[in-house]
C-alpha cells in the first residue's frame, strides 16, 4: 500500500523526532487508516514519531469529471462540477479505471 504525505522531522541533540505527519497526497490519495502501514515503516529506524497522522485527509473521486478531491468541512461534492461524491472511499486503480470509460 502507498503511504505517501507530508512529513516534518526535528533533530533535537539525543534523537530523531517526527513532529508533523499527514496523508496529504492527491497522487496516491491513501485512506487515513493507512498508518498502520507507515507505523511499521517507522518503526524499522530510530525515530519517535506521535503514533498517528497529526493530520488526516479524506479523498474522494468525482466519477463525474474524474478529479480527486479533498473532502471538507464533511461536504461531498466535486470542486470541479458539483457533482456528488462517494461517502466510501473510492480512489484505487479499479474506480480510476472506471471513471475514464
Amino acid at each position: 500500500m502507498p503511504f505517501v504525505g507530508e512529513i516534518f522531522f526535528s533533530d533535537n541533540s539525543c534523537n530523531l523526532e517526527v513532529v508533523e505527519i499527514t496523508n496529504q497526497s492527491t497522487g496516491y490519495c491513501p485512506k487515513p487508516d493507512s498508518w498502520k502501514f507507515l507505523a511499521k515503516e517507522l518503526d524499522r529506524i530510530p525515530v519517535f514519531d506521535p503514533g498517528k497522522f497529526t493530520t488526516h485527509f479524506l479523498f474522494r473521486r468525482c466519477l463525474v469529471c474524474n478529479q480527486v478531491n479533498i473532502i471538507k468541512n464533511n461536504l461531498f461534492s466535486c470542486a470541479v462540477c458539483n457533482a456528488s461524491l462517494s461517502k466510501t472511499w473510492n480512489c484505487d486503480n479499479q474506480a480510476i479505471y472506471n471513471a475514464r470509460i
